[in-house]
């Protein structure tokens, strides 16, 4: 799945869990960024699933099933991807800026009224 630019992935699972039993083999969920040191989540058929993950970067989930037991259910797993927007770097330099700017002035505050404290005494 690709990313739209300045957005993220929300893939939020149905469940907590797959809800199989496995006779042979295992079911799996694999989610890979595709990213050179993107983490790679495996996620196993007796593993409780994450509400949600976010990913940063184009992704792919490769679901792979197992031999289930006779009286077992099917592999069945609800999932979905939100794209939520990111706040943009702009937003985060102006906080930063008038932040710096009200500390500045704090400080050439609080110097003129020591200043002014030092010449009455």
């Amino acid at each position: 799945m690709v990313m739209p630019s300045k957005q993220f992935g929300k893939l939020a699972f149905a469940k907590d869990r797959m809800a199989i039993i496995c006779e042979t083999g295992r079911a799996f969920i694999n989610i890979k960024e595709q990213k050179s040191a993107g983490p790679d989540i495996v996620l196993k058929d007796y593993e409780t699933l994450p509400s949600s993950i976010n990913l940063f970067y184009p992704f792919y989930l490769n679901i792979s099933n197992c031999k289930p037991k006779v009286w077992s259910k099917k592999l069945q797993i609800q999932f979905s991807v939100m794209f939520i927007q990111t706040e943009s770097d702009l937003t985060t330099i102006l906080i930063a800026a008038c932040s710096a700017i009200a500390a500045v002035i704090f400080i050439i505050g609080v110097a003129v009224y020591c200043v002014r404290k030092k010449v009455e005494y």
